[in-house]
């Protein structure tokens, strides 16, 4: 009996020396998802002084990249997009659809 309750108490400290960990770990995770959303941020801050672009027009297009990239296109695709493919219209109806849903 002694035996079961000294395996109890030690995996009882094993199990808060991993909760301590998470719980240290998803604060560092939490910091470091901030600290790559401010970066990305002064990223579209850089280029769009380099470009002298408005910041808001850089993050709508860098917005719909992202919508593109997660409907399975390529950055070549997106590419021929920018240049004036026929497919544009398709794409830009489907957001309108999608806006519409919600």
């Amino acid at each position: 009996m002694a035996n079961i309750d000294q395996m109890i108490e030690k995996k009882e400290k094993r199990a808060d020396s991993l909760r301590r960990q998470i719980e240290t770990a998803s604060g560092q995770l939490k910091n470091l998802l901030m600290e790559i959303k401010v970066l990305k941020y002064e990223k579209i801050e850089q280029v769009a002084n380099t470009e002298e672009t408005d910041p808001e027009t850089l993050i709508r297009s860098y917005q719909q990249n992202l919508k593109f990239k997660s409907r399975g296109l390529t950055d070549d695709d997106i590419d021929e997009l920018a240049d004036g493919d026929e497919y544009t219209g398709t794409l830009l109806q489907e957001d309108n659809n999608e806006k519409k849903i919600f």
